[in-house]
């Protein structure tokens, strides 16, 4: 059985993955297929969280790491980096919660028991 929580984190990082569509800059195609690649990516991963996959837990974590540094980037608040502020502090909580969400030990044994399907 899927530990309690797993759908709303799965959900949550599912959602806060739109973030790259901020800001981008249209014109220039070679960011636009590098930000829709990462995107791609990382909804690879989650699918692999979801079904169970230790190593997709530890790039969470890592990731939740990179959410929690990133809220040195923060800026004063003008124009659109209000919204992009906003997602880099709402990254950097359930960075924090994830954290120490995918350290307990239910989930952590879940995660490293549960059965493989591709």
């Amino acid at each position: 059985m899927k530990p309690r929580g797993l759908w709303g984190t799965t959900f949550a990082m599912a959602v806060l993955n739109l973030e790259g569509l901020i800001g981008i800059q249209w014109n220039h195609y070679g960011v636009v297929a590098a930000v829709v690649l990462l995107m791609a990516l990382g909804y690879v991963v989650l699918w692999y969280y979801w079904q169970g996959r230790n190593w997709a837990r530890i790039l969470v974590m890592l990731t939740s790491v990179v959410a929690v540094l990133d809220l040195a980037t923060i800026r004063r608040p003008y124009r659109s980096a209000v919204l992009y502020d906003s997602l880099i502090v709402a990254e950097a909580i359930l960075g924090i919660f994830l954290l120490y969400w995918l350290n307990t030990n239910v989930v952590r044994v879940w995660f490293n028991t549960s059965p493989k399907r591709s």
